[in-house]
């Protein structure tokens, strides 16, 4: 094994060892000498890359590697983590005005994915979580009365066309915001639609502290998470995983317990989506060092789990991983019919289009290496 290879698993094996102390786990004597070898560069940049830079400072609270980090890396961690803080205050108010905006008009709404964090939180601190986008789930028959509300209020989509087999509009930016908002008409466009209807989700919504947001039950919340997880995001077919999705789970089987876990699971048995849902629980609990839920696991799921957990420590394999993953995504949209190959291609005249590919794609692929 090669020194870098030996330093990208020590890395790896590093930033486990922070995430589960954040999600409240002890560490050990030999946990603390690994993390005093850290190459700390490799650290931030692989906590970055799974989205968890943020949550990293919760490990200093326990006070047990308080003298196994360099104190400008903690520092460095904890400006990010008050950074998010300030974020998801300004997203919120974001999120609660454009969901005011829709409801006046009688379109009801669900917050999907980081969004739920302003409705029903599963963490503990509204600064644990960080979010790309705001995802908000409207009626079909809505989806075009609600992208107008939005652009009347001074959103813009650069005149995308939207595909409605994509369940999944052209998202919607306005200046002075820090991110997009993306309207949904289904939790997915894949086969796990059959698990989580549209209908269904509002049917079982549940609202928080501000009446005017809802976000999905918890048995559909954790099915939405492993469905876009696996199939959706495409990561299940590439053998990635992202750790952000990992604390998720964590945080969700602490809040919804073993029981909304088993009810999904038997969703995605019903559906004949099993492997998906069994290679999820079974790597989120390999990175956790916690007991699995699921009685019973798939050969195929635990030969998933074992090939995405070298991948993770192989810079030269996961990066053409995600690079195929990439090009598989440009293709399906040229050759999935006429109208995703012209929202496409129109997209490549929008420069704000391509400067959000570009950045999410490339800084993915530098990241995770």
């Amino acid at each position: 094994m090669t020194s870098s290879r030996k330093m990208r698993r020590h890395s790896v094996k590093c930033l486990l060892v922070l995430m589960r102390s954040a999600l409240g786990n002890s560490i050990d004597t030999k946990d603390r000498e690994e993390l005093r070898k850290a190459d700390t560069q490799q650290l931030v940049r692989l906590a970055t890359a799974h989205s968890i830079a943020n949550f990293i400072p919760r490990a200093f609270e326990h006070g047990q590697i308080a003298d196994c980090l360099d104190p400008e890396v903690m520092g460095f961690f904890r400006h990010l983590r008050e950074q998010n803080r300030e974020r998801n205050k300004r997203l919120a108010d974001q999120l609660t005005e454009a969901s005011n905006l829709l409801q006046r008009d009688g379109i009801p709404t669900i917050a999907l994915k980081g969004a739920t964090e302003f409705v029903t939180p599963i963490y503990d601190d509204p600064a644990d979580r960080i979010l790309s986008d705001l995802d908000v789930l409207v009626p079909e028959d809505r989806i075009d009365e609600a992208i107008n509300i939005l652009k009347s209020n001074g959103y813009t989509d650069d005149d995308l066309a939207y595909d409605r087999t994509m369940r999944h509009a052209p998202a919607l930016w306005r200046a002075g915001e820090l991110t997009a908002i993306e309207l949904h008409t289904a939790a997915s466009a894949s086969p796990a639609l059959g698990i989580l209807p549209p209908q269904e989700l509002f049917q079982n919504a549940v609202s928080g502290l501000d009446p005017a947001l809802r976000a999905p039950a918890p048995v559909d919340r954790i099915c939405h998470l492993v469905s876009h997880a696996q199939i959706d995001s495409g990561r299940y077919s590439s053998n990635l995983v992202l750790l952000r999705d990992v604390a998720d789970y964590a945080r969700m089987f602490a809040k919804f317990g073993k029981d909304g876990i088993l009810e999904a699971s038997a969703r995605f048995d019903e559906a004949e989506l099993s492997q998906y849902f069994q290679s999820f629980i079974e790597l989120s609990c390999n990175v956790l060092e916690a007991e699995n839920p699921i009685d019973s696991t798939s050969v195929e799921a635990e030969n998933w789990v074992q090939t995405t957990l070298d991948l993770t420590a192989e810079p030269g394999r996961h990066r053409l991983a995600m690079l195929a993953s990439i090009f598989a995504w440009i293709w399906g949209r040229l050759s999935s019919g006429p109208a995703a190959r012209r929202q496409f291609l129109s997209g490549l005249l929008s420069p704000m289009r391509i400067r959000q590919f570009l950045s999410r794609n490339l800084a993915a692929i530098k990241g995770l290496q």
